[in-house]
């Protein structure tokens, strides 16, 4: 980050919105570039998808980095077993994927999983459907749909 924005350079914050520790979350620019979205292709950064909905006109770039990114193996892809940030500062540092509906059954319901441990909607929703008195609370709104968020 500090090579995407040196020192004197004027930058210039996008709010998007506040995290659950009320600290801002936002874009940032340095001449007019995403320096965010720059990091995310690089490999440098992950998209955190909690906060992408509120980048409404360039979510989709977001996304494409990212998978740029995965597929070329860049940065933090470039790990063979990536444990996403999020995860790690929940204590998660196995090797193991984040997600696998073989890890989740009757005795393992003390496994306390959240949205950001999924890839898609439709990894949540099977957990969902699968144990529908949701005792993960991955749909807080109770419209039926678990981690709407997610792609």
């Amino acid at each position: 980050m500090a090579e995407l924005s040196p020192p004197g350079q004027k930058i210039e914050l996008r709010e998007t919105g506040r995290d659950r520790y009320n600290r801002t979350v936002a874009e940032i620019f340095v001449a007019g570039q995403s320096v965010n979205l720059q990091m995310v292709q690089e490999g440098n950064a992950v998209v955190y998808l909690q906060y992408l909905n509120n980048c409404t006109s360039n979510k989709k770039q977001y996304l494409q980095a990212e998978e740029y990114a995965k597929i070329q193996q860049l940065g933090f892809w470039n790990q063979q077993n990536p444990v996403m940030p999020w995860n790690f500062r929940r204590g998660k540092r196995s090797n193991q994927p984040t997600y696998s509906p073989l890890a989740v059954n009757p005795s393992n319901l003390s496994k306390n999983y959240n949205c950001p441990d999924f890839t898609t909607q439709a990894e949540a929703q099977e957990i969902f459907n699968k144990y529908p008195n949701d005792p993960f609370d991955l749909d807080r709104d109770h419209d039926g749909i678990a981690c709407e968020n997610l792609p």
